[in-house]
């Protein structure tokens, strides 16, 4: 793969001494080449200054211009990716749109204004900063992709009260953009034709950001730490959204393997959309399932492109996180609701709130926890709130009469707990059978299998729930005492490490025995490479990210079970981490260069 072209593109930039591959977290696939863009981290120092008392309706005034004029760059953007793509992305931007016109922040401001006599940019930002600020704090992803979307907005108000120029603008040809993070409306702003990909610094998978980068089809890279400094402006970079890497200063021989990855990456999406309506069944015949994992209500119509047979995991957290409060009855339930009609008839999988630990309202802090993650979190959060619980329990049964419906709890390890839970359904059942309300016939009821407890109980647990389902991210922290979002020890988070492997296999072999689903919903579920080992050790049930679930499905597609438990029983010997990935991997790739061959047409005959 050649360099992009030299017409208006920077002036040439002295090579670096040896190739860099910089590591973050893949946000959108892609690949793409280009020359790099450093964008600044930091925002200009909002000016600050009092005002007279006869300056403050022009001050309001002025606010609400830029309000007026903040709303109507919004509207502009949603109706633009309406007519580029899907109305889903553009509802990214209603909550930009409510917050404009959130009346406990305007309130807030107009106070700033009258009695601290603020000019009208700083009563602003001081307002929005202090709704950010503790969301930032948290180490929960979507409370920090939340904060991005209200630093967004104060962005763009405050740009608009000063008169600033639009982010991005004279961008060179062939840009790649590397900032610290990137705002859902710069992402959507983009200029495709000189935008060839972006990296930024902070940001997570499932960040709006992404979700836009994915919508627009633009490479991204996020998470790859304090990488601006190694970076100069204009140099040729290579950005693979796909492996989450930056390639500083590629080889030539960098630069045609990436030619050859790019042409496999568009048979394998041709691919994808082939195996999308073909039968979930193995080489061998024997069926699985595989279904999506939600966090808001706009992902089912993802999770219906990419032909989820159900939603395995909505995580109802989103609707406790917003400010505001707590949702009632009759705001879960329309949300339930919306989540069953939009799936026809497939199952959805509602797991009950899982706040706690990183994931507190701001509003509701108790004392501090030395460690919230083994702390006042999942079931025992909601056992503890029995009022809360029984909100969430009566609208989710309600739901369950419009459509197939399972309740699944979180972060289980004991059977006290189950039994808890399941008594709880049970009266919110009976109460709404009493005042006449309709509610599903059967309504199964399951465990999240996310503690070395509750994997070593699965024979208890799968004797009284309806179905498990396994937490990879937790049970894999759990496990081996490491906390998944400390970057200090995140290179022992492995989840193919040994004694996770020996958990998984004792859930669902404590499934089968007992008659019953084991499915597995953690990121691990994701991974093309690890479904043949998950087959292998019995499961046949998975739950993952919508756009991973064509890749995985081929994979599993090509397998039988025999070369399954074949490979899980040589793994089953293996000591450490790394000797499960490389076998896997090793597997993996024998197994891709098979069906490639099988793809690749019949060599011709010539004459001679």
């Amino acid at each position: 793969m050649s360099a992009p072209g030299t017409d208006g593109r920077p002036g040439p930039v002295p090579r670096a001494a040896r190739e860099l591959r910089l590591r973050g977290t893949p946000a959108s696939p892609g690949i793409a080449v280009g020359y790099v863009h450093v964008i600044a981290a930091d925002a200009p120092p909002v000016a600050r200054r009092r005002v007279a008392p006869e300056e403050v309706e022009s001050e309001r005034r002025r606010l609400d211009h830029a309000l007026l004029e903040t709303r109507r760059e919004l509207l502009e953007l949603q109706g633009k990716l309406r007519g580029v793509r899907s109305p889903d992305e553009a509802k990214i931007f209603d909550a930009h749109l409510l917050m404009l016109a959130d009346p406990h922040v305007l309130e807030n401001v107009q106070r700033l204004l009258e009695e601290e006599r603020l000019n009208a940019e700083a009563a602003f930002h001081d307002v929005l900063s202090a709704v950010i600020t503790p969301m930032e704090r948290v180490e929960d992803p979507y409370l920090r992709d939340r904060a991005a979307d209200i630093r967004d907005v104060k962005r763009r108000v405050i740009k608009n009260l000063t008169g600033g120029v639009r982010p991005f603008q004279d961008l060179p040809p062939d840009a790649i953009i590397v900032a610290h993070d990137l705002t859902p409306t710069v992402t959507a702003e983009l200029d495709k034709d000189r935008v060839r990909g972006f990296g930024t610094e902070a940001g997570s998978s499932t960040s709006h950001t992404a979700i836009l980068a994915r919508s627009l089809e633009i490479p991204a890279v996020v998470g790859l730490g304090y990488v601006s400094e190694a970076l100069r402006q204009g140099e040729l970079v290579i950005l693979d959204g796909g492996e989450g890497l930056l390639i500083r200063n590629p080889s030539e021989a960098t630069l045609e393997e990436y030619q050859r990855t790019a042409v496999s990456l568009e048979r394998r999406r041709a691919l994808g959309l082939r195996v999308r309506d073909l039968p979930s069944v193995t080489r061998c015949g024997t069926p699985f399932r595989l279904e999506a994992n939600i966090e808001v209500p706009r992902e089912v119509e993802v999770a219906r492109l990419y032909g989820a047979e159900g939603i395995g995991l909505f995580r109802t957290e989103f609707l406790f996180l917003r400010a505001g409060g707590f949702p009632d009855e009759e705001q879960q339930l329309a949300v339930y609701r919306q989540i069953v009609a939009g799936m026809e008839g497939r199952p959805v999988t509602i797991r009950t709130l899982d706040l706690g630990g990183d994931k507190m309202p701001t509003d509701l802090y108790a004392e501090p926890e030395m460690n919230p993650f083994l702390g006042w979190r999942g079931i025992r959060y909601s056992l503890d709130h029995p009022e809360l619980f029984r909100i969430q329990l009566r609208a989710v049964l309600r739901a369950s009469a419009e459509g197939p419906i399972r309740i699944m709890f979180p972060l289980v390890s004991s059977i006290e707990e189950l039994r808890r839970g399941r008594e709880a359904v049970a009266a919110a059942r009976e109460e709404l059978e009493a005042e006449g309300e309709p509610v599903g016939e059967t309504v199964p009821i399951g465990a999240m299998v996310e503690t070395p407890a509750a994997a070593l109980l699965a024979d208890s647990l799968a004797a009284e729930a309806d179905f498990l389902s396994i937490g990879t991210n937790d049970l894999t922290q759990y496990t081996l005492a490491v906390d998944r979002g400390n970057a200090r020890v995140q290179g022992l988070f492995r989840a193919f490490h040994p004694g996770v492997l020996l958990l998984l296999e004792r859930t669902a072999q404590a499934g089968a025995a007992a008659g019953i689903e084991v499915s597995l919903c953690g990121e691990m579920a994701s991974s093309a490479r690890a479904a043949v080992l998950l087959l292998g050790m019995g499961l046949r049930s998975f739950s993952m990210i919508a756009a991973r679930l064509p890749r995985v499905k081929a994979a599993l597609r090509d397998a039988t079970v025999a070369e399954a438990e074949a490979l899980w029983a040589h793994c089953r010997g293996l000591r450490t981490a790394v000797e499960v990935e490389e076998l896997v991997n090793a597997e993996f790739g024998a197994r891709l260069r098979e069906v490639r061959a099988r793809e690749e047409p019949e060599p011709m005959e010539t004459g001679g």
